[in-house]
């Protein structure tokens, strides 16, 4: 009892932390906009999560097919291929075409393209086995054409194996069909600019197999002193590839890099303009910003109709520009109304944009809160304080991917370097403040 009386007298609780925020700061906060955002990011997650789950089955399914077929269980292996078939559709019908999961025409994310890759190599080996040949693209409708390829690349891993088997049995024809489908695809192949992305190192695993089959056929063919067995007077196959199907696929990819290198072109004109209206901003041109930002704009709804011809387009170079030209109105907007631009006022932009582009906003604030505390402007920085604060606070609350997240720490960091500036601030007019009734009681 005697300390608790002890503790009564002596202690006292601290006062509450301090609070930057005003109402004006909290009129900033678009809540609809952002119940929206949350939503949409929810369910293109929860769609994600089931897209993820069925593509490790179905890459399971292909192994346990793979395996059922090594040991000559064809029931089983039937059986594995309708549920591959079921469960390619599903995970189809799990994603749709939400932009916030990333995919689109031509676009599926990793864990899902490689599953898909997956099927296509099991489809092409079991295509082999049964023909002889290369596994025609028009048989394969569900699959993007980087997923076909890539599939058949893969697939040349497995006719290295088969024919070692097959060598084992001294079965030179086998051997020979699965060189020739290697060597048919191997040419095939080398007519394509996969330029420095995943098909060019599948692709060099197509020239690894084929020099180990070379090799198998060449000491089949010395060392072989039996008389040949029945197997090995089959006649080949004349035409082992589609050679119109791969001219197809490679015109189509080559349209989609020279379109991909005018977005990109374009693209350089609108963020070179964006960034300069930012500098401009900064500098108060604001008639100037104004014509860099009209003519920023121009370059995107000139572009909208290539990026719409296929969506892959837009990730990347022009999803960055994008983000730009919103940092740049959002930072105009402020300055002139002090409010933030709803993503309404931007339509041509999606949620990742628009999210993405107010978090780098935030950095261009604490650029403008510096000059003004250069100025001694402190009602100006704890403007941009409760800016940045409440956007910390939106997309705290939202579910953000991996990429964006990675945005939130920035942010934060912004918040706390403008508390230091008006900490700092306070500091200097406390002593102005001092020093000014020093200077009265001397006189």
């Amino acid at each position: 009892m005697g300390a608790e009386r002890f503790l009564e007298q002596v202690m006292c609780s601290p006062d509450a932390p301090t609070c930057f925020l005003t109402d004006w700061g909290r009129s900033l906060f678009i809540s609809t906009q952002f119940e929206e955002f949350s939503h949409q990011i929810f369910a293109a997650q929860r769609a994600r999560e089931s897209a993820n789950r069925q593509a490790r089955e179905l890459v399971a399914l292909v192994e346990s097919a793979k395996i059922f077929r090594e040991n000559g269980d064809l029931e089983q292996y039937q059986t594995r291929i309708d549920q591959i078939t079921t469960t390619t559709k599903a995970i189809e019908a799990a994603l749709g075409e939400d932009s916030l999961t990333g995919e689109d025409d031509g676009v599926r994310p990793s864990f899902l393209a490689e599953a898909m890759e997956a099927v296509v190599r099991l489809k092409a080996f079991d295509h082999f086995l049964n023909h002889g040949v290369v596994l025609p693209r028009s048989t394969c409708h569900e699959f993007f054409d980087e997923e076909y390829l890539a599939g058949l690349m893969s697939m040349t891993h497995e006719l290295s194996r088969y024919a070692l088997g097959r060598a084992i049995n001294q079965d030179i024809t086998s051997v020979k069909m699965a060189r020739n489908v290697i060597e048919a695809l191997q040419f095939e192949f080398s007519k394509f600019d996969f330029r420095n992305g995943p098909l060019r190192r599948k692709f060099d695993g197509v020239k690894y197999s084929l020099k180990r089959l070379e090799g198998i056929v060449y000491d089949l063919t010395i060392n072989d002193k039996r008389p040949k067995l029945e197997s090995n007077t089959r006649e080949l196959p004349s035409a082992v590839i589609n050679v119109d199907e791969f001219d197809t696929i490679r015109k189509r990819m080559e349209h989609i890099d020279e379109m991909r290198e005018v977005v990109i072109k374009r693209c350089r004109d609108i963020q070179k303009n964006s960034k300069q209206a930012i500098y401009s901003l900064h500098r108060k041109q604001y008639s100037r910003a104004e014509e860099q930002l009209k003519v920023a704009v121009t370059g995107i709804e000139e572009l909208l109709p290539t990026v719409a011809l296929s969506r892959a387009l837009r990730y990347g170079a022009f999803t960055s520009s994008l983000e730009e030209y919103t940092e740049a109105r959002l930072f105009q907007l402020w300055l002139s109304e002090r409010r933030l631009v709803p993503k309404s006022a931007v339509p041509f932009v999606n949620a990742d944009e628009y999210i993405g582009a107010l978090s780098d906003f935030t950095g261009e604030l604490g650029r403008f809160a510096v000059a003004s505390a250069t100025q001694r402007d402190i009602s100006t920085v704890k403007q941009c304080l409760e800016t940045d604060a409440m956007i910390a606070f939106q997309l705290s609350q939202l579910p953000l991917s991996a990429k964006l997240n990675k945005k939130i720490e920035p942010v934060r960091q912004a918040v706390l370097k403008l508390e230091n500036i008006i900490y700092e601030l306070s500091l200097s007019n406390n002593a102005m403040v001092w020093q000014e009734t020093n200077d009265v009681e001397h006189v």
